[in-house]
C-alpha cells in the first residue's frame, strides 16, 4: 500500500491509500488531484494539517498562547525588564503627561486594550504582535 498525501497549498488536506499492484495513482484520479500528491515514505508518520515544505513533512506549529486581557503592573514590568524595553519604557514614563504617570503609578491590573499601551507601543515603535507577545510572556511571570 502507497500512501499519498493530496495538498492544498503547503498543508495536507487528506491521506489517500492506494493499493500496490493495482491501478497506478494517475490512472485512478484526475490529473489536478495527482499533482497535488506527495507520497509518504514508509514510517514517516503524517496527519491532515501537517506542512510539507518541499522536501519533508512537518507537524504544524502550535497555536499561539491566547493573549491576556490583563496583567499586572508587576509581570508586565518584569516582562519590559526580559524583553530589554524597560529602559525605553521608563524614558517614555517620564516624558508622558502628569495623568498618564499617575495613571500608571496607582495601577495593579494592566488591560491590554487600554488606549495608554497603544500609546506606549508607538512611542516605543513595538508592533501590536510584538505587545501580545509581551502580555503572553508577562502572563508567565
Amino acid at each position: 500500500m502507497t500512501v499519498y498525501a493530496r495538498l492544498i497549498g503547503s498543508a495536507v488536506a487528506e491521506l489517500i491509500d492506494v493499493p500496490d499492484g493495482g491501478a497506478s495513482v494517475s490512472d485512478l484520479y484526475h490529473p489536478d488531484i495527482v499533482a497535488a500528491l506527495v507520497p509518504v515514505p514508509t514510517g514517516v508518520t503524517v496527519e491532515q494539517g501537517y506542512l510539507w515544505d518541499g522536501e519533508a513533512f512537518a507537524a504544524p506549529p502550535a497555536p499561539a498562547a491566547p493573549v491576556p486581557e490583563s496583567v499586572t503592573k508587576l509581570q508586565l514590568v518584569r516582562a519590559l525588564r526580559q524583553t530589554e524595553h524597560k529602559a525605553a519604557f521608563d524614558a517614555a514614563l517620564n516624558v508622558a503627561p502628569a495623568d498618564t504617570q499617575e495613571d500608571w503609578s496607582l495601577a495593579v491590573e494592566i488591560r491590554r486594550d487600554d488606549p495608554l499601551v497603544a500609546s506606549f507601543a508607538s512611542e516605543l515603535d513595538v508592533s501590536s504582535a510584538d505587545v501580545d507577545d509581551l502580555f503572553r510572556l508577562a502572563a508567565t511571570l
